[in-house]
């Protein structure tokens, strides 16, 4: 194995990482969801390693030299796996949307935000026809709604924030994934041209 091209792949996908980190930044940390257990900063950090260490496995299986059909296959697959990214994302905005709510608590002018849990029974029946603030507001505040977990469980919200930090690193990775694989097609077009 050359360690020059080793070390300049590994290089590029650095750069692709902190490319895509600048560039959206500001769009992805909207996107992380809020966790009891992780900070915004902590959980782009994860997204960031995730896909640093992504990056570097398909260093290991990367072509020398690939040919003219090994580019363009390349680039398919960077296509491919940015459509899949997308995809991820909207699905993760979807659960974002659903599960997520601000709240502010009475007599407190700041709001922050929270992930709900999948509902209880008795949180379906406290919620019917109303949002989640109202549902929250009705159950006596949020300390009181999760303490008595009146609406939904402690493990159902660990739960579903696992899912959303899940998806948001999977979503992560793979566009820089698919970034990098394009990249490497454009560079080693130019380089065989």
């Amino acid at each position: 194995m050359d360690l020059q091209r080793v070390g300049t792949l590994i290089a590029t996908a650095a750069a692709v990482v902190a490319g895509v980190l600048a560039l959206f930044g500001g769009v992805l940390r909207r996107l992380v969801p809020p966790t009891s257990e992780l900070s915004p900063i902590q959980a782009v950090g994860m997204a960031s390693l995730a896909s640093l260490l992504l990056l570097f496995l398909i260093v290991l299986v990367m072509p020398k030299q690939p040919t003219t059909r090994q580019r363009y296959r390349i680039a398919a697959f960077g296509a491919v796996i940015g459509l899949a990214a997308v995809v991820l994302l909207f699905l993760h905005i979807g659960r974002m949307n659903t599960y997520v709510f601000e709240y502010a608590a009475p007599g407190d002018g700041a709001s922050e935000l929270h992930v709900r849990g999948e509902w209880s029974k008795m949180g379906q029946a406290m919620a019917r026809d109303m949002s989640i603030v109202e549902a929250v507001r009705n159950a006596g505040g949020l300390d009181k709604a999760e303490g008595n977990q009146l609406l939904w469980t402690e493990e159902s919200r660990k739960q579903v924030e696992l899912r959303l930090l899940a998806s948001y690193v999977a979503a992560v990775s793979l566009f820089c994934l698919a970034l990098f694989s394009v990249a490497v097609a454009v560079i080693s077009a130019r380089r065989a041209g």
